[in-house]
């Protein structure tokens, strides 16, 4: 089984869905992005993050949170269409963020999610650490620190965030994924399979896209434990 970046897979539910569930004036005078490709088809629901961060960034052009969700909404998009031109979207979303306050929290953290996206986990890895320092209640950042220690090697400190995460916020979908992706790291495909349907049953009904993913978690580890 293949979990990629398991916190990617949380930004959805926990991040993104609520910012901008309200949005709905239509986008005006957006410049030509790899967005534009799919125009003409049904929107998935990573299409549909971006389009609705694009139309609160048109009506909130210097807001850092605008930025923010276009970032977040990209991360989704790449993740969905396995698109790496999706990261150089996230990349000039954030970049903006950053000329508009170069200190945000919530910009650094997706910075973090798209240095991981990168594969560039040291560096992931190196400002995860410094923004839990400065906020250690914040239960995403160390989904961050562990999925960049699981890509370098270091379980046993990837567990101890992984179980951070649980601990802090009890059930939350990110820290049951990556949990799973321990699990089955350590040869327990049985309990890599009890996380991941804890998350299946804590994830709401409308992420579609977000159930469709766990579900095909679910079944690569029961192929894998020989339940074919």
């Amino acid at each position: 089984m293949k979990m990629l970046h398991a916190t990617l897979f949380g930004l959805g539910a926990l991040s993104l869905s609520s910012g901008l569930a309200q949005q709905s004036a239509p986008a005006r005078d957006q410049k030509p992005s790899v967005s534009a490709k799919v125009a003409a088809q049904a929107d998935t629901p990573g299409q549909q993050s971006i389009n609705a961060a694009k139309r609160q960034l048109t009506a909130h052009p210097k807001k850092v949170q605008a930025f923010n969700n276009l970032a977040l909404a990209y991360l989704r998009g790449a993740r969905e269409a396995a698109d790496p031109r999706y990261l150089r979207e996230a990349d000039e979303a954030l970049s903006q963020g950053f000329n508009v306050n170069p200190h945000d929290f919530q910009l650094q953290k997706t910075q973090v999610a798209l240095l991981l996206a990168k594969h560039e986990y040291v560096k992931a890895k190196e400002l995860a650490t410094t923004l839990n320092n400065l906020t250690p209640d914040d239960v995403m950042t160390y989904g961050y620190l562990a999925e960049a220690d699981i890509a370098l090697g270091n379980y046993p400190d990837a567990e101890k965030s992984a179980q951070w995460m649980l601990n802090m916020l009890r059930n939350n979908v990110p820290g049951l994924v990556i949990a799973a992706e321990l699990r089955e790291l350590y040869g327990d495909p049985e309990g890599a399979i009890d996380f991941l349907n804890l998350a299946y049953s804590e994830t709401p009904s409308t992420e579609v896209d977000e159930l469709a993913w766990i579900g095909n978690q679910i079944a690569s580890a029961q192929i894998e434990s020989g339940k074919t």
